[in-house]
């Protein structure tokens, strides 16, 4: 599952990221993706294999998303 930390500059949307990766680690239920620009998300999506079905993948992105 993709969790998208969205905003637009200045908007704490990389706060929200910080707070969410945080949580997503301790608890051992995913992965920090990191920055991750809307026109290479399929590529980077494809290139990570989750561990399990129910794996959180925590993503900031200040560009509209284009979701396929």
């Amino acid at each position: 599952m993709w969790i998208f930390c969205c905003g637009m500059y200045r908007s704490a949307s990389t706060l929200q990221f910080q707070i969410t990766a945080r949580l997503v680690k301790e608890a051992g239920t995913g992965q920090q993706i990191g920055w991750i620009d809307a026109k290479r998300f399929n590529e980077v999506r494809l290139a990570i294999v989750p561990q399990s079905f129910c794996e959180f993948n925590v993503v900031l992105d200040w560009t509209r998303l284009l979701l396929v």
